[in-house]
C-alpha cells in the first residue's frame, strides 16, 4: 500500500509536508493512492481565499496527474473514517495557520 501525501496550501501554492498535523486556521491536500481520492481539508479558521486556493490547486494541478481519482472536500469537525484511518495515532489539529506559528518560532 502506498503511503498518502500531504500537501499544505500556502501563498496559493501546494507545500508537501511530512507530518499528519492539520492547523485550523489552513487548508490542505490530501493524496490518498490506495482509494484514489484527494482529500481537500479546510480548518475552521482557514480564510476565503485559502479554501479557493485549495479547490482551485486541485482542480488545475493535481488531477491533471491523478485524472481517476475522485475529489472530496472535508470541514474540520467532519473527518470520514476513511481520511482519520490514512493517518492513525499521528494525526493531530492544531489551533492556528502557517503565519501564527512561524511567528511563535521567530519569538522564542
Amino acid at each position: 500500500m502506498s503511503e498518502p501525501k500531504i500537501y499544505h496550501v500556502i501563498k496559493g501554492k501546494l507545500v508537501e509536508i511530512k507530518s499528519a498535523i492539520f492547523a485550523n486556521g489552513d487548508s490542505y491536500v490530501v493524496e490518498d493512492p490506495n482509494r484514489k481520492i484527494l482529500w481537500i481539508w479546510i480548518g475552521s479558521k482557514s480564510t476565503v481565499d485559502e479554501k479557493f486556493a485549495a479547490a482551485e490547486i486541485t482542480q488545475s494541478e493535481l488531477i491533471k496527474e491523478h485524472r481517476e481519482f475522485e475529489i472530496k472536500s472535508i470541514e474540520e469537525g467532519n473527518e470520514p473514517n476513511e481520511f482519520l484511518d490514512l493517518f492513525g495515532e499521528s494525526i493531530k489539529f492544531v489551533e492556528g495557520d502557517v503565519h501564527s506559528l512561524l511567528k511563535h518560532r521567530e519569538n522564542k
